[in-house]
């Protein structure tokens, strides 16, 4: 807890906590890999996938988190 307290006689609250959130995310968008000039524009790119998601979870532009 990054508040802290004053002792460990007591229980203390807090309002707002700080912290990390840890998450193994994969995503896979084909079973091999394809030459741009084969499927360009076919298959998703994986960075733009993740970078969607991560938009539904944290709005960059406000700061807020869903």
């Amino acid at each position: 807890m990054d508040s802290g307290v004053l002792d460990y006689e007591q229980l203390w609250v807090t309002s707002s906590l700080r912290g990390v959130a840890m998450v193994d995310l994969q995503v896979e968008c084909a079973i091999s890999g394809y030459h741009s000039g084969e499927v360009g524009g076919i298959v998703p790119e994986t960075f733009r996938v993740v970078r969607a998601l991560l938009d539904r979870v944290d709005d960059t532009l406000t700061g807020k988190v869903a």
